[in-house]
């Protein structure tokens, strides 16, 4: 499944394959049981879900997001300007971050927010 530009809601499911949105303004929810989730651009929440494949956000500049990976790695970066506030466990994997840690957020122009879960695979977040 495939999708260029989204505005407002957006709902996407497979069984088997991958999931790709080039730019989510709005509210998403992505799930797939075999195969792979990648959104490019997201300002708005998004639950996104993988059985088995791995979930990356190239930029995620504000909302609520919450992703779960039984098997496969998890790649979010975080715009500029982007407060984030993490909430992430993997039980076998590492949870990594390459982002300074900030105490109050301020300074930043938005917040976002992700809960984040792995059974097996790493989770790393990344500014973008």
């Amino acid at each position: 499944i495939r999708a260029r530009a989204v505005t407002g809601a957006l709902e996407a499911s497979t069984g088997s394959g991958s999931i790709g949105v080039a730019q989510l303004a709005g509210a998403g929810r992505v799930e797939t049981g075999s195969g792979s989730v990648r959104i490019g651009d997201v300002d708005g929440d998004v639950d996104a879900t993988t059985g088995s494949g791995s979930i990356a956000i190239d930029r995620l500049r504000g909302g609520r997001v919450s992703t779960n990976t039984a098997s496969g790695s998890q790649r979010i970066g975080v715009a500029e300007g982007t407060a984030l506030k993490v909430d992430a466990n993997s039980v076998s994997g590492r949870v990594t971050s390459e982002l300074g840690q900030v105490s109050d957020g301020e300074g930043f122009a938005r917040t976002a927010e992700v809960v984040a879960r792995s059974i097996s695979g790493g989770i790393t977040f990344r500014r973008a």
